[in-house]
């Protein structure tokens, strides 16, 4: 099975956890919730996944900086052989 990039092994238990403390109702525990439509777990996982999804662009961005500034650190050879 092929899961997204997002979707570390932690962050799946992270979205199950959430989803049986709250039984798919407010995710803040909430027993007669003024604000489901925003409390709900469909829309806070939705802005879980949101969040992690720009955490890792941020981290990809990170790695290639540093990764292009390791590049163009090494020494140039300009004669072969």
């Amino acid at each position: 099975m092929s899961y997204s990039q997002w979707a570390t092994p932690a962050r799946r238990a992270r979205l199950v956890e959430l989803l049986t403390q709250s039984k798919g109702l407010c995710v803040h525990g909430h027993a007669p919730c003024a604000q489901l439509l925003n409390h709900c777990y469909e829309v806070v996982s939705e802005e879980l996944i949101q969040d992690w999804k720009a955490d890792d662009r941020v981290e990809r961005a990170i790695l290639w900086a540093l990764e292009r500034q390791h590049m163009h650190a090494m020494p140039q050879i300009w004669k072969r052989g």
